[in-house]
């Protein structure tokens, strides 16, 4: 306990000095009541900004390069494109970042919309449908599970996952009938997989997923 000869009042707490007069305390400190909080050096809303702002000013430093090469770098599209696909990783990352699974799928779609894009963009030689999107869907589907293992999730807490991943791998077999996958081993095989898994849930698990789809769809 410490006292103020001063103002003749006694002061809680480990204070320097006395909170009235700025005057030295005789006695010994006392420990604080209240625990004394760490301030955030950065915080996620501070995070966001700066690498707003870095995106913009790269965005800037491109333009400003396709004006002095009078619009003659295409490269610079590219650039932009892996830019914005940081800034959306990045801002991903922040607003799930107490959900891992949201967020790690969130990611990996962006990531797949940015690679189907350049590949367009650069005159579509099939290596985004090929080998991107089933190496993606498998690796969705595989690491989804790892995932909710990991974490102990129920299944009705990641099974809209692993249907929504299985739905959309589906759809590859439409790149395959309009002859844009002219490599179809890929995607074949990682359809193949998601049926045999599927299969595999029905046959061994259908009670679980008959019991997470009712909790999930409220039944």
């Amino acid at each position: 306990m410490q006292y103020c000869q001063k103002c003749r009042v006694i002061i809680h707490g480990g204070k320097a000095c006395c909170p009235l007069c700025q005057a030295p305390l005789s006695g010994d400190p006392e420990p604080d009541v209240f625990p004394a909080l760490k301030h955030k050096t950065f915080s996620a809303v501070m995070i966001a900004r700066i690498v707003s702002f870095i995106l913009v000013s790269w965005l800037v430093v491109l333009a400003a390069i396709q004006i002095l090469t009078k619009f003659n770098a295409p490269w610079t599209l590219i650039a932009a494109l892996v830019g914005v696909l940081i800034w959306a990783d990045v801002l991903i990352g922040l607003n799930y970042r107490s959900d891992m699974l949201k967020m790690f799928t969130s990611q990996t779609y962006v990531i797949m919309i940015v690679c189907i894009f350049i590949d367009c963009y650069t005159g579509f030689q099939g290596w985004s449908v090929s080998y991107i999107l089933p190496i993606a869907f498998l690796w969705l589907v595989l690491a989804t599970l790892g995932i909710a293992r990991t974490m102990d999730m129920r299944m009705n807490e990641y099974i809209v996952y692993l249907i929504w991943d299985i739905f959309l791998c589906m759809l590859q077999i439409i790149p395959i009938l309009m002859g844009w996958n002219r490599i179809i081993f890929p995607a074949v095989f990682c359809m193949a997989v998601m049926i045999i898994l599927t299969a595999w849930a029905l046959i061994f698990s259908f009670d679980q997923v008959r019991s997470a789809l009712h909790k999930l769809l409220n039944l």
